[in-house]
């Protein structure tokens, strides 16, 4: 019986749309460029999403969903973000 001596590789969620949004956007400098010129607010639909996204974009994912069962939880993240931003500023 042969047995693989490491498990199979598996892209999570966040890394395979990330890496599109990358080569879209003319590679990691100039996303990260663009995400700091115009004050973007990076979103994931829950953590695993989240942490892939982070590992190839090089940079944090500030908001994630707490619900994953609809898209309304990321909704109700980025609400509570903003909220907490305008709070701060006060």
């Amino acid at each position: 019986m042969n047995v693989s001596p490491t498990p199979p590789v598996c892209q999570d969620a966040g890394a395979v749309p990330a890496q599109g949004l990358l080569q879209l956007m003319g590679g990691a400098e100039a996303f990260g460029a663009a995400v700091a010129a115009h004050g973007v607010t990076l979103a994931a639909h829950g953590p695993y999403t989240a942490a892939g996204a982070a590992a190839v974009l090089g940079l944090p994912v500030p908001v994630v969903s707490k619900n994953f069962s609809t898209f309304d939880g990321v909704v109700a993240a980025l609400e509570e973000h903003f909220t907490q931003a305008g709070q701060q500023q006060r």
